[in-house]
Order: structure tokens, then sequence, then C-alpha cells
């Protein structure tokens, strides 16, 4: 015969929940160290507005709330052949003697560690497929799966968190036949390789004598 067990009534935490969580929300964010919020401060000011409730039940509270709002971070493995980070990054240029603004196209191979970049006039449809096409070639190969930000040129909108992709980057993925991935909205570190691989060439091959060389030097 199976069990059932009624939830046991918490009374004393039912009267001082929503009082509780007004006044975390009040505290924070902390101004500085000695303000931080802790669970002694709590505890005194619940007590002084007259509620009964003990220093054990707030601590309880303030570790499953930092549990509940940990963001978990599981180390990425990758396989040969299995994934690309693409991304565009704006640089600056000296053409016929004048500086201007230029798109850095990266693609980045995440296994190997190899990668493609193309200096491109405009960060647009035209130069986004471009730089695909150029990728492919170069590296000899296309990648099981290809992860983006959620581009313009990628993304025509999204709608109850699925992506509607444009007809132009839709028709490039099914003729190279790779899967286009997205990154969560606001969320670079989900595609950290390259966005840590572009500052990095900006700042090893787009800066003062450097910043002069031709696209196709920056092939990699």
């Amino acid at each position: 015969m199976r069990r059932t067990y009624r939830r046991r009534a918490r009374p004393v935490w039912e009267r001082v929940r929503e009082r509780l969580e007004v006044l975390v929300a009040d505290w924070e964010p902390p101004t500085i160290a000695k303000q931080q919020l802790t669970g002694v401060r709590l505890h005194r000011a619940l007590r002084e507005e007259g509620y009964q409730i003990g220093l054990t039940m707030i601590h309880e509270y303030l570790r499953e709330r930092r549990r509940q709002r940990a963001e978990v971070y599981v180390p990425l493995v990758h396989r040969a052949g299995d994934e690309a980070h693409v991304d565009f990054f704006e640089v600056t240029v000296e053409l016929n003697g004048e500086w201007q603004k230029a798109w850095k196209f990266l693609l980045r191979l995440m296994y190997s560690g190899r990668e493609f970049a193309w200096l491109y006039q405009r960060c647009d449809t035209v130069a986004f497929l471009d730089g695909h096409a150029r990728a492919f070639a170069y590296l000899g190969g296309v990648p099981r799966r290809c992860i983006y930000d959620n581009l313009p040129a990628a993304v025509h909108k999204i709608v109850g968190g699925e992506r509607k992709l444009t007809r132009r980057f839709e028709a490039l993925a099914s003729h190279y036949l790779f899967e286009p991935c997205f990154a969560r909205v606001g969320e670079g570190h989900d595609k950290g390789g390259v966005e840590s691989r572009g500052k990095a060439i900006r700042l090893q091959h787009l800066r003062s004598r450097a910043a002069r060389v031709s696209p196709r030097s920056l092939r990699c």
C-alpha cells in the first residue's frame, strides 16, 4: 500500500516569507562591504519589526537562494570536426591613407584551433555568406555545426525561443549541410572561444603598423 504524506505546515515561515523577500530585494545591490546582506542583519531587521523567526531559518533561506541563482558551468569537450564558432568583430584599418571602420569575419574550429579571418567593409548578409564560403574552402571541410550570436544576417526573428532563419542563411546551411546553433541572448561566453580569439587577433594584427595588412594576410 502506497503511503502519502502531507507537507508539514510552516506557519512561522509563511508569515515572514513575503516580508523577508522584500527586505532582500531592497538590500541589493550592496553599496560597500559593510552594508552587504547577511543573515544576522536580516534577522535583526525582522525582529525589530516584530517578526518571530530564528536565525537558522534565515540562513537556510539565503543558502537556498544562492543555490538557485548560481549558474552551473559544464566543461566542454570538443570532437574533431564537430563544432565551429563564428562571429563578426568591428576593427579600424587604414585605407587609402584614411582610418576607416571595417568588420572582421572569424570562423574558428574548436577542436583543432584552426581558424579563418577576413575583412569586410560592411557587416551585412553578403559578407556573412561570403565569409562562410571562403572559410570552408580554406579549411578544406565543413564542421557538423556552427554556433552564432543572434545575428540579423542569420536570424530573421525569434518566436517563443525558436529562431526563424533568414532565407539566404537557411539556404547556405542546407547547401553545406551543417547545423546552425545559437547562443543565448546576452550570453557571449556561450561561444567564448571565438570571442577571446577575435580580440586577440585584433590586438596582434590590427594595431598601428599592422593595421595596414591586407585581408588575405589575416587567414590563419
